[in-house]
């Protein structure tokens, strides 16, 4: 039995939703941590929502949940996203 293989993930789509899901008080702590407001539109720095879920990936495995964390897209040279990084500032290190 074959498989369907799984759509492409539009990572320009969903940074740019997550850029767009920006609230007030999320660029109030990103201008206090000294990113201006073209920082945050140059690099298309989002955030997603403490209560929803967006995104990809499988449930079970790390780092598929973006809730609650600053979006950082990733780009390659030729200035694609090839990749998201979330960010929880209220968590620790590990």
């Amino acid at each position: 039995m074959s498989t369907k293989p799984s759509a492409p993930l539009d990572l320009n789509n969903l940074a740019e939703y997550y850029h767009d899901s920006l609230t007030p008080s999320v660029r109030s702590y990103l201008s206090q941590a000294g990113i201006s407001e073209e920082t945050i539109d140059l690099f298309q720095i989002g955030a997603a929502d403490p209560g929803g879920r967006i995104g990809f990936g499988n449930v079970d495995q790390p780092g598929a949940d973006f809730a609650g964390r600053l979006i950082f897209p990733v780009r390659g040279l030729d200035d694609r996203i090839t990749d998201l990084i979330g960010y929880a500032p209220q968590r620790k290190p590990r």
